[in-house]
């Protein structure tokens, strides 16, 4: 049988801040390049660190696997804005912009289509991903 799954509480600012300049710091785990004989030994050793830091700022309390969870729900919010926002500029011939893209965190996962003029976002790209 299958384990019922646990929620662990909501997600602090401080620890979402805290998660974004973990990030920033471990770009390889951001993006989730490890490769190698030890990339996932490598990668899990991060992914405790990490875990130990966001779980003493208070708040929600998450295994590395959770934190982990939480980062890629991010991303994929990221992503979609990303799309959307791109969309909407192909349909509109450069219209003016309605969705501001976090650029900091999708400079992490996609550097190469990282937009300068994003806006700084944090508060409403956590509520997208966590679809509220």
């Amino acid at each position: 049988m299958s384990e019922k799954k646990v929620r662990t509480g909501k997600i602090t600012k401080q620890q979402k801040s805290k998660l974004l300049e973990l990030m920033r710091a471990n770009t390889r785990v951001a993006s989730g390049q490890f490769v190698g004989v030890s990339g996932a030994k490598n990668s899990q050793q991060v992914w405790d660190t990490v875990r130990g830091e966001l779980n003493a700022c208070g708040g929600a309390c998450k295994t590395a696997e959770q934190w982990k969870k939480c980062w890629s729900d991010w991303k994929v919010a990221v992503k979609k804005q990303q799309s959307a926002y791109n969309r909407f500029k192909n349909l509109t011939a450069f219209g003016t912009k309605v969705i501001r893209i976090p650029s900091f965190i999708y400079g992490l996962i996609s550097p190469r289509s990282s937009s300068a003029d994003s806006l700084f976002n944090l508060n409403n790209s956590m509520k997208r991903a966590s679809g509220k």
